[in-house]
């Protein structure tokens, strides 16, 4: 019951997510319809404020401080789009800069006070320094300057569409473990075997601009090994000289069994090690007997990757 309540408010909060970054992008284009720009940038506040409430329900019972952060958040946003709504455009748009200002400051503060690194602090610093700037920019835009002001929404509607990008990004990646895939990376020497293939895309690449027209620069060249290593296939660009296409075929075969062969192990590995671990974590879980445990034919490669990669985590805790 507990996996399927934060699925559905992770979904929330995706979807206001999702609206919101859709809605800023269309800031980004410059409508030139007033009220469509003025409630637009509304729908975007409502859309921040909801889903910072939804990630503030679910970090509540596991992290009190991101539980505040977003909470605040919330509120902020919300106060502005309610306040936004009810005057005009122009004034609309100063409150928008004033709003969108006070919570990269609140933000960053609780960051500040979260984290005491010395790294993050100046960071932080240079960010609310710059947030005061952006909330100066509704005094300094008056009379024949004006315009500036609805310029300057193109500088906030990237820093929200980055902001949802982010967030949409680590919602999409929360439940990988990042530092078991770099530990898989490692012992599997699949990085080694990427940069061959990698030294091999450049190579065919600086070949075929000698070979082909329709390659006259190294990134056209890039762009077409790319697309033939991905199985993409995009037909903008196409190999006509005997060498292109034997080069062509090479690379194919190469990245197909390279990318299928690598991508395949790092899987195996990954899920296995995750399963130890989560087991291992779990209090609840009654390990079951030895005696009565089927034989499993595991590789012994697979095996000393997976028992190197655990002994790693188990040394690092």
């Amino acid at each position: 019951m507990k996996i399927s309540k934060n699925s559905r408010l992770k979904t929330d909060e995706v979807l206001m997510l999702f609206g919101a970054m859709i809605l800023s992008i269309k800031l980004l284009t410059g409508s030139g319809v007033a009220v469509s720009l003025k409630y637009t940038v509304v729908v975007v506040f409502a859309s921040l404020g909801i889903s910072d409430i939804v990630r503030a329900m679910r970090m509540k019972p596991t992290d009190k401080m991101e539980f505040i952060r977003y909470t605040g958040l919330a509120a902020i946003f919300l106060a502005g789009g309610i306040t936004m709504s009810i005057t005009d455009t122009v004034t609309s748009v100063r409150l928008l800069y004033v709003f969108y200002g006070i919570s990269l400051i609140y933000s960053r503060v609780v960051s500040i006070i979260k984290r005491r690194k010395a790294f993050v602090i100046i960071r932080d610093v240079v960010f609310i320094l710059a947030s005061m700037m952006l909330m100066l920019v509704p005094k300094a835009a008056v009379g024949e300057n004006e315009p500036v002001l609805f310029e300057g929404l193109i500088l906030i509607s990237l820093g929200i569409t980055i902001q949802t990008f982010v967030r949409l990004l680590g919602i999409s990646m929360s439940q990988i473990r990042f530092d078991i895939l770099k530990r898989i990376f490692i012992r599997s020497m699949a990085a080694e075997v990427f940069l061959g293939l990698l030294i091999l895309i450049v190579s065919f690449s600086l070949v075929l601009m000698s070979f082909e027209e329709s390659m006259s620069s190294f990134g056209d060249a890039l762009w077409y090994c790319f697309a033939i290593v991905t199985t993409i296939g995009f037909g903008d660009i196409t190999a006509t000289s005997l060498i292109g296409r034997v080069l062509s075929v090479v690379l194919g075969i190469y990245g197909i069994v390279v990318v299928a062969l690598i991508t395949s192990i790092i899987i195996n590995f990954y899920s296995e090690t995750k399963d130890v671990r989560m087991t291992d974590d779990d209090p609840d879980h009654e390990k079951p007997d030895d005696s009565e445990k089927p034989e499993q034919d595991i590789p012994a490669e697979q095996q000393s990757v997976t028992d190197s990669i655990i002994e790693d985590e188990e040394n690092n805790s």
